[in-house]
């Protein structure tokens, strides 16, 4: 079973709800922030467009680069120099904001599109042929989960105290 053959066009939902909530909340919560209120829906629109077009030819990449576990290894360190890149955004002077938020969202993007077809092929690998749509539909369900309470729990955190989550 090739990394190509499960997957490809089904990434991670819940990680991209989560991209929305973290590029909005970056990009509004930075101090000092002057940049164009105009940022987080091209940013979103980046995190949208990188995945649909280039998951086939970073999965082909990975692929040749090593196993499915040492892809999801690869997007789970992207996925922290993400975090970190975020974090540091705050540091960043207003006038190279938008561009380093472009990079940080890129960064996760890449991250998205190695772990997606890796996880979702070794989810039905791991399954008994006979049961595998139900353990790929469990497997999904726990992104839906997610994709439901990360925002929710965002939404409540922010209203709170703006930089509280």
């Amino acid at each position: 079973m090739t990394l190509l053959r499960h997957g490809t066009q089904n990434l991670d939902p819940g990680a991209h709800d989560l991209a929305a909530t973290v590029v909005k909340a970056t990009s509004e919560t930075c101090r000092g922030w002057t940049g164009p209120d105009w940022v987080s829906g091209p940013l979103l629109a980046l995190d949208t467009v990188l995945p649909a077009t280039c998951t086939a030819a970073i999965t082909r990449f990975v692929r040749r680069c090593g196993s499915r576990v040492r892809a999801m290894a690869s997007a789970g360190g992207l996925w922290a120099l993400w975090c970190a890149a975020s974090a540091a955004a705050v540091l960043v002077p207003s006038s190279l904001l938008v561009p380093y938020l472009v990079l940080v969202v890129v960064c996760f993007s890449v991250a998205e599109m190695t772990y997606g077809p890796a996880s979702n092929a070794l989810a039905a690998d791991a399954a008994p042929p006979r049961s595998r749509g139900t353990y790929m539909a469990a497997f999904q369900y726990s992104f839906a989960c997610a994709g439901i309470v990360a925002p929710s729990l965002f939404g409540l955190l922010i209203s709170r105290d703006r930089p509280f989550p």
